[in-house]
C-alpha cells in the first residue's frame, strides 16, 4: 500500500498479538476522524517543541491504538484520550470495538470512526508458537510466524498510516516484550517455556523500532518502545505470573516518550 496523508494529525499505538499482516484503509479510517482536504492544523508541532506546546495541539489529532483489548491497549487508549486525542480503534472483532467506544464515551473521549481490523488475519492466538532454537522441527515456522507478528505487522502499520505521521510529526508507540531483553535471567526463562524464537524476534522488533526512529527523524517524527519486563494485570497470564505490571503505569511510560522524545526506550517491570 503507497501511503498517503488523509490530513489527519496522527500517531500510532501498536501491539499485535497473534495476527499476521494484511492491508487496511487507514486513510479512510482516519478520514473523518479529523481534515479531510489534505491539510493539517498542526502548524510547527515536532520534536523541538515543548511536552505543553503538543498537548495544546491535541484536539486535532488521532492516536489509532492498534490490536485494542484489555490490559495497555485500553490504557493507552484511555490516557491519551483524555488528553485530547481522538481515539481510532483496531481489534478484531466489531463487538469489542463497540463496547470499547461506549467505554471510552462514558469518559468524554472523542472516538474517530471505528470499523473491524482487517490488518492482520490468521488464527487469533494468545501465545506464540513454541519453539526453542535448536528444535529440528519447528524452529524455522515459529520463526516465520513471530516474524509476521512481531516485525512485519508492525512495519505493514506504520507504512498504512505513514504520511499522516510524517506530515504532523507523529509517532510510533510500539509495546516491547521481556523475552527479547538480553538479560540472562529472561534468556533462561525464554528458553524454559520454548519461546526462544520469540525471544529472537523480540530483539529483531527491538531494534527495527531504534532504526524506524532514525529514519522518521528527518521528518521530525518519532519512535519509541516500551518494554514490559512483566505479566500485565488483567490479562490471562497474570494470575500465574510471579510479577505483575499495572497498565496505566505503562501507558504513563508510553506517554512521557511521546511528550519528551528523548529517549527511543523505556521498560517496566
Amino acid at each position: 500500500m503507497a501511503s498517503k496523508s488523509s490530513g489527519v494529525a496522527a500517531s500510532l499505538f501498536v501491539k499485535f498479538v497473534g495476527q499476521e499482516p494484511k492491508e487496511v484503509d487507514f486513510p479512510a479510517l482516519l478520514g473523518a476522524g479529523g481534515r479531510t482536504d489534505g491539510r493539517t492544523d498542526v502548524g510547527s508541532y515536532g520534536s523541538k517543541d515543548s511536552a505543553a506546546a503538543r498537548m495544546a495541539t491535541n484536539k486535532s489529532k488521532v492516536i489509532v491504538v492498534a490490536g485494542y483489548g484489555v490490559g495497555i491497549s485500553r490504557s493507552v487508549a484511555e490516557l491519551f484520550g483524555k488528553k485530547g486525542f481522538k481515539v481510532a480503534l483496531l481489534a478484531r472483532t466489531e463487538s469489542r470495538l463497540r463496547e470499547a467506544e461506549k467505554e471510552l464515551a462514558a469518559q468524554d473521549i472523542s472516538a474517530a470512526p471505528s470499523v473491524p481490523s482487517t490488518f492482520f488475519f490468521g488464527t487469533p492466538q494468545l501465545f506464540p508458537k513454541p519453539s526453542t532454537l535448536l528444535d529440528p522441527e519447528n524452529y524455522a515456522d515459529a520463526l516465520s510466524y513471530s516474524f509476521n507478528i512481531q516485525v512485519a505487522a508492525l512495519l505493514t502499520a506504520v507504512h498504512a498510516v505513514l504520511g499522516d505521521i510524517t506530515q504532523s510529526k507523529g509517532a510510533v508507540l510500539v509495546t516491547g516484550g521481556g523475552f527479547g531483553s538480553d538479560a540472562p535471567e529472561l534468556s533462561k526463562l525464554a528458553v524454559q517455556y520454548k519461546v526462544s524464537t520469540v525471544g529472537a524476534l523480540m530483539a529483531a522488533k527491538h531494534k527495527v523500532v531504534a532504526l524506524l526512529n532514525e529514519e522518521l527523524a528527518a521528518s521530525g517524527a518519532y519512535a519509541g518502545e516500551v518494554q514490559v519486563l512483566a505479566a500485565v494485570k488483567g490479562t490471562p497470564f497474570a494470575e500465574q505470573a510471579p510479577h505483575v505490571v499495572e497498565p496505566d503505569a505503562v501507558a504513563e511510560r508510553f506517554l512521557r516518550l511521546y511528550e519528551e522524545r528523548t529517549s527511543v526506550f523505556d521498560s517496566i517491570a
